[in-house]
């Protein structure tokens, strides 16, 4: 049976580098050789978990969240207000439709945005006419390849 290794004081010095610059602990821990798991394990054998924990968070996806901030939030609510669509103002928050969507859920302006929404809808809809022959009518492929159909209406 072979001897139990811990983390030395080198590879913790190593693995705090590694944090600072922003480098996850798995690629950590392929620089050091081991596995995440064993970095854990060892952590929890020496009591440094707490350590490894603060410099390499669990739950690196909550941290990394897309959150709107209040100025992110004004201008949101002006785009909107000028009838951008919200994929549009997605892109330009660099992130995709579902995850702004979720960031307006979590501001909790969801139904101020809805409103607005609906007031600019309203508000842009054209009047259509009502006797007005639509392009597809006027074409002449469309015409022909619709006759069969025509004759029997």
């Amino acid at each position: 049976m072979t001897a139990r290794r811990d983390l030395t004081s080198d590879q913790m010095a190593h693995l705090r580098a590694c944090s600072a610059q922003g480098i996850p602990k798995a690629h950590a821990a392929v620089e050091l050789g081991v596995s995440h798991r064993w970095i854990d394990q060892s952590a929890e054998r020496l009591g440094i978990i707490d350590e490894i924990d603060r410099l390499f968070p669990r739950d690196h996806q909550k941290l990394n969240a897309f959150a709107l901030n209040a100025g992110m939030i004004k201008q949101l609510i002006a785009l909107a207000e000028a009838g951008v669509p919200r994929r549009d103002i997605a892109r330009r928050f660099g992130c995709c439709e579902m995850t702004l969507r979720s960031a307006i859920k979590k501001a909790g302006i969801a139904d101020e945005l809805s409103a607005i929404h609906r007031r600019t809808r309203k508000n842009s809809a054209v009047p259509k006419a009502e006797n007005a022959k639509l392009p597809r009518d006027l074409c002449p492929a469309v015409q022909w390849l619709t006759r069969s159909w025509r004759k029997c209406a």
